[in-house]
C-alpha cells in the first residue's frame, strides 16, 4: 500500500466532512445563491438604466447615487468646456492660416504690379501695349480690394484700422 492510500485510510472522517460541505443543504450554497441573486439583480438594474438612458449622467441620476452623479456631471461639464476651447483654438489656427494664404497672394500680386509698372516705364512701348499693362494693373488692384474684404466666420481677415497710421505734420 502506498503512502497516499494510507493517508486516505487513516483519516476517513475528513472525506465525510468534505462530502457534507458540498451537499445541497450545505450552508455555503445558501450564501452563494444569495450572492449570485444580488449580483444578478444589480446587473439587471444597471442594464435597465443603460437601456433607458444613453446618457451616462442621466443614468447616474436615476441610480440615486449623488456623489457619482455630481462627479459625472462635473466631468461632463469639463469635457464640454475643453471641447469648446479646442474648437476655438482650431478656429484661431484656421484664421491665421487663411490670413497667411491671403498675405502670400497679396505678395504675389504686388510683385506682379511691380513688374508691370517697370514694364510700363519703358519709353519704347506703344500706347496699345501700355494700355494692356494698365488694364492688368487695374485688375490686380481690384483683386487686392477683394482680398481686403475677405471674411472668415463673418469676421474680416484683415483689419483696416491696424494698417492705418496717422502722420504728423
Amino acid at each position: 500500500i502506498d503512502d497516499a492510500s494510507q493517508r486516505n485510510q487513516s483519516k476517513p472522517h475528513e472525506h465525510f466532512a468534505l462530502i457534507a460541505m458540498l451537499s445541497a443543504s450545505a450552508p455555503i450554497f445558501g450564501n452563494l445563491a444569495s450572492a449570485t441573486s444580488r449580483a444578478l439583480a444589480g446587473l439587471q438594474r444597471s442594464v435597465g438604466r443603460t437601456l433607458r438612458s444613453s446618457d451616462a449622467v442621466a443614468s447616474l441620476r436615476d441610480a440615486g447615487d449623488c456623489g457619482q452623479f455630481s462627479y459625472a456631471a462635473r466631468m461632463e461639464g469639463n469635457t464640454r468646456a475643453k471641447n469648446v476651447m479646442l474648437q476655438g483654438m482650431q478656429n484661431a489656427v484656421t484664421y491665421a492660416q487663411m490670413q497667411e494664404a491671403g498675405l502670400l497672394h497679396a505678395q504675389q500680386v504686388y510683385q506682379r504690379m511691380s513688374i508691370l509698372s517697370s514694364q510700363a516705364m519703358d519709353p519704347l512701348l506703344g500706347n496699345d501695349q501700355r494700355q494692356t499693362l494698365n488694364e492688368e494693373f487695374d485688375l490686380l488692384k481690384q483683386d487686392l480690394e477683394f482680398l481686403r474684404t475677405d471674411e472668415f466666420q463673418d469676421k474680416y481677415l484683415y483689419d483696416d484700422m491696424a494698417a492705418w497710421t496717422v502722420q504728423k505734420i
